[in-house]
């Protein structure tokens, strides 16, 4: 009888150890599984912080290129019509113009991806057109818009290079004729007499 104890105490024993170590694997399972969860919501977050600086970065290239092509238009240096379309790729080079093409192997010679759509409009203002231009580029191959800006301005339209240096136009000759009414009001002294007075 005494030994059936002794086995019995040593079973319970063994029994309370691995009660213990399961105890104990069941602790750590726990603490690694709420450091995954809590290591996947960090990586979502800045997932998703990503995402939000790439749409950003998106939408101020589209403002940028949209201010760039109304800026062109109000100069007169470029016209709606032949901005209308996918946006080209720039050369920092003057000399050396990059002709868009579709497709191709070289990346320099591909599209950027970016389109303008320009729309004019007469307005009841004599002398100025309403000009919207959108600028917009689509997420991969789908029809899914990846960023989008718009600008509306109204602006004096004038053909290419109507403005020539030294044109005279109304503002200049309005401004001639108010130094000749200025200049026949004040007495007329010549600069030989201004030297002489003490």
């Amino acid at each position: 009888m005494r030994g059936c104890w002794r086995s019995q105490l040593g079973t319970s024993r063994l029994e309370r150890r691995a009660a213990r170590r399961g105890a104990l694997l069941l602790e750590a399972m726990l603490a690694l599984a709420i450091f995954v969860m809590a290591g996947s919501a960090v990586l979502a977050l800045v997932s998703g912080s990503r995402q939000a600086m790439e749409r950003v970065a998106l939408d101020r290239h589209a403002a940028d290129l949209a201010r760039s092509a109304m800026a062109k238009i109000e100069a007169g240096v470029e016209s709606a019509q032949s901005l209308n379309g996918p946006v080209k790729p720039w050369s920092a080079d003057p000399g050396s113009e990059i002709v868009f093409q579709v497709g191709g192997d070289d990346p320099s010679q591909r599209g950027t991806g970016w389109e303008l759509r320009i729309e004019t409009e007469k307005t009841q203002f004599t002398g100025l057109t309403k000009v919207s231009i959108t600028a917009w580029k689509r997420r991969g191959s789908g029809d899914e818009v990846a960023a989008s800006y718009t600008l509306r301005q109204l602006v004096r339209l004038s053909g290419k290079g109507a403005d020539e240096i030294g044109a005279e136009d109304e503002l200049i000759a309005e401004a001639k004729r108010g130094v000749r009414e200025q200049a026949s009001q004040s007495p007329k002294n010549s600069p030989k007499d201004r030297e002489r007075k003490p």
